[in-house]
């Protein structure tokens, strides 16, 4: 595809781009946020300022392109924006407020977002934002744009470009699917004919590692191979198993029906402060997998609710909850309405003796117990996780300095909350299953002695138990 600016009295053909077929489909996307990732020399910001170009095209728009510092937006986007918008769609450049006016009464402000005012942000109304090198920018920073596309006869799209990092927009782009989301990758060779041969001979001399981010893109969990916690291996083998859950009832997932001679366990990871998840994972002893599992955002007291209605169904499985922070006051619901609680086993310095203390506590020393519980069980493939979501989160579950992560815990802009509760929920079983006998097990019948014989052939245990 070739875009061709013209001279609108006189048809002169004023700026001509032959695009790359990534970036005609960015240009052309329609999605609400888009992002072209790339490696080097990619075509990213050239297809970047061609898309801010579009939005400035229609009648009395206003937006803003924008990069992380002063200098960074001065010397690469908003030069590269001047090169390619032709002089003559300008009318005015305020360069005291970084401000274009177009022709057409169109607007695009230039702003560096390092130091942008909160209440500069909250003061537009916009029909487009873009970002370049987003990866450099705070998640607070695109969410506060995006809460401020609210023009009237406008598109009301924010797009953006980065190189591979496993940032916030990792979790946006590549973990999440949202259909108001879009991304777009590219190679830095897939843009060599407009580079010079050398740069490009250069790049390529570089170790392979950095070659895989920087010049092919490649934009995945092996970003965080060297400090990775959970070995790739182990992860690849479990992602040929993920799948879709049998059905759902309550917010969970169900991948395998009860059964009435099999031994579960539940692990609960509350949420560690107000916009953190949740997450409640139950698993069978028996069988070695994970049977249901549940992801939101809830108040404690709800939390417990939650694990008390899916806990009868399962017959009160043990529920190992962590009550750091605010688990605490989950714990403490929980305590009220359900018989079967976790205790750890604590040493009290003051009389010298063990005691029991219900729920766990999460500590530098018992941490990377509890996670080499877990891996053990996945080194010796006696365990199916199913849930494609626990999967991704181990794929971004590093070794840390960070001292709310212990030791171990989510990279940065990531979360850790499924991959908590999965191990909590395997904490203390010892399989003996063999991997060949790992497999999925027949519906149970639905004939059974005394009170659960009143259950209909075909009816779930847990819709007896809720109309009863």
């Amino acid at each position: 595809m070739i875009i061709r600016y013209r001279n609108e009295k006189t048809g002169e053909i004023l700026k001509e781009y032959e695009l790359l077929p990534n970036q005609e489909k960015f240009i052309k996307s329609g999605k609400k946020f888009l992002l072209y990732s790339g490696g080097f020399g990619s075509g990213k910001s050239l297809a970047l300022c061609l898309k801010t170009l579009e939005h400035c095209s229609l009648p009395n728009n206003y937006g803003i392109l924008g990069r992380l510092t002063y200098n960074e937006l001065q010397d690469s986007v908003q030069k590269m924006f001047f090169e390619v918008c032709p002089a003559s769609f300008i009318k005015e450049f305020n360069k005291a407020q970084s401000r274009i006016i177009f022709t057409n009464n169109s607007e695009l402000i230039f702003r560096h977002l390092d130091v942008i005012a909160e209440s500069e942000i909250r003061s537009l109304n916009l029909g487009f934002f873009a970002i370049d090198q987003a990866e450099e920018v705070p998640e607070n920073v695109f969410l506060a744009l995006k809460g401020r596309l609210r023009r009237e006869n406008s598109k009301r799209q924010g797009f953006m470009t980065c190189n591979p990092a496993l940032t916030w927009l990792f979790k946006y782009f590549k973990q999440r699917t949202d259909d108001d989301y879009e991304l777009f990758e590219s190679s830095t060779l897939d843009n060599a004919k407009n580079l010079p041969a050398d740069y490009v001979e250069s790049l390529l001399k570089y170790p392979e590692n950095w070659k895989r981010q920087f010049v092919y893109g490649i934009w995945d969990e092996s970003l965080l191979s060297e400090r990775a916690y959970f070995p790739v291996e182990y992860i690849t083998e479990q992602s040929q198993f993920s799948r879709k859950p049998l059905r759902e009832f309550e917010g969970f997932k169900i991948y395998h029906e009860k059964e009435f001679d099999d031994e579960y366990q539940i692990g609960v990871d509350p949420a560690s402060f107000g916009q953190d998840y949740s997450a409640v994972i139950i698993v069978s002893k028996r069988h070695g997998n994970v049977v249901a599992t549940w992801k939101g955002q809830i108040s404690a007291d709800g939390l417990a609710e939650k694990i008390s209605r899916i806990g009868r169904i399962y017959r009160y499985p043990k529920v190992i909850i962590e009550k750091n922070g605010i688990g605490l006051a989950a714990l403490n619901s929980l305590k009220k309405v359900y018989p079967n609680i976790y205790q750890e086993e604590v040493f009290d310095n003051i009389t010298k003796t063990k005691r029991q203390r219900l729920g766990w506590t999460t500590t530098f020393a018992n941490k990377p117990l509890l996670l080499d519980n877990f891996l053990k069980l996945l080194r010796e493939n006696r365990i199916r996780i199913y849930d494609e979501r626990i999967i991704n989160e181990m794929k971004t579950f590093v070794w840390s300095d960070e001292a709310k992560t212990k030791g171990l815990g989510a990279d940065k802009e990531f979360h850790d909350d499924m991959v908590i509760a999965a191990a909590l929920a395997f904490w203390g079983v010892k399989s003996k299953v063999k991997s060949s006998d790992l497999i999925l097990p027949e519906p149970p019948k639905r004939s059974f002695p005394g009170l659960l014989s009143q259950v209909q052939d075909g009816e779930r245990l847990e819709d007896y138990i809720g109309n009863n």
